[in-house]
């Protein structure tokens, strides 16, 4: 019966020293100060632009979630549970599409490059020493961006080509103004001719010679020509002048296409052979006007500023 009494004297003890415990706890942790937490200066950056932010979170990949940047296909600078600190710098780069036209071929890519050097080298896209990019392999890769490559190439080449012949004209006074006669016909040569050849894109721009080398000669042709002259007819009167095909020609009114006329300056007494090879001046409009001379065989005769001159025109007796 005694021990009996001791032990509910020792219940009672143990928990009133619980409840004082109880309560010493809950008052401390009451009254004591809220824990602080601190903010750290975290700076990012991608592809050249950077901005600083204030966080709280333990590790890189909340500072991401924070700023709403997805880490599923994110290039990190840093692993993404490490611990952040105030002054970090985290650089990113979330994955951009480019296309790339690669000498006339156009694909496209996604990326977490930064330059357009870094992107040809992720892609295994080698250059050669003369192809052109553009825009240049320091600039920074952004979304839509077009990757242009002209690929350029110089190559010699050495080829066969044919060397053309000369005619050469004899005069014959023994025939009749008009008339030729073939000698000899000519024959052509041949030469060896080296390029420096230029291509873009597999297509010849420019080339170049290097050298040249004669490996038969050509032979020239020889003609004779007659330059015995007898005047048919003749007839006097103004020549005026149009531009038509800039050659020793003329039209006539009536003298038949093909024909040969020495055309004289009346004032000055030179003289130039021309053809008739079209109709005209009218008469009907311009009466006194017997021959339009091409430009190029007025200027033989008188400057174009003088309009008309006065002409003796002599048809000739063709060889032909």
């Amino acid at each position: 019966m005694r021990d009996n009494a001791q032990s509910f004297k020792l219940k009672i003890r143990y928990l009133a020293i619980l409840l004082l415990g109880l309560a010493a706890g809950s008052y401390l942790n009451f009254h004591s100060p809220a824990k602080t937490l601190v903010a750290k200066v975290v700076t990012l950056q991608s592809r050249g632009f950077a901005f600083q932010v204030l966080t709280e979170s333990p590790s890189v990949s909340g500072v991401m979630t924070e700023q709403a940047i997805p880490l599923t296909g994110t290039e990190l600078s840093l692993p993404a549970e490490t611990p952040v600190v105030s002054g970090m710098v985290i650089d990113y780069r979330m994955p951009v599409t480019v296309s790339v036209d690669d000498g006339g071929q156009r694909n496209f890519a996604s990326t977490t490059a930064g330059t357009v050097e870094e992107f040809l080298n992720k892609f295994q896209i080698t250059l050669g020493p003369k192809d052109e990019v553009t825009p240049d392999l320091s600039s920074t890769v952004y979304q839509g961006m077009r990757v242009r490559i002209v690929r350029v190439a110089v190559a010699e080449e050495e080829r066969t080509e044919p060397v053309d012949f000369t005619t050469v004209y004899e005069h014959d006074p023994g025939a009749l103004y008009g008339s030729e006669v073939v000698v000899r016909d000519g024959s052509t040569g041949e030469k060896r001719v080296k390029y420096s050849v230029r291509y873009r894109n597999g297509q010849e721009v420019s080339r170049k010679i290097l050298a040249s080398n004669v490996t038969k000669e050509p032979t020239s042709r020889i003609v004779r020509r007659g330059s015995r002259i007898e005047v048919e007819t003749q007839e006097s009167g103004r020549a005026s002048w149009y531009v038509y095909k800039g050659c020793l020609c003329a039209a006539h009114p009536y003298f038949p296409k093909g024909s040969w006329l020495r055309v004289t300056a009346l004032s000055t007494g030179k003289s130039i052979i021309v053809r008739v090879n079209d109709r005209g001046p009218d008469q009907a409009v311009h009466p006194g006007r017997i021959l339009d001379l091409d430009a190029a065989a007025f200027k033989q005769l008188a400057t174009l500023g003088t309009g008309t001159i006065e002409v003796k025109v002599e048809k000739l007796i063709s060889g032909e």
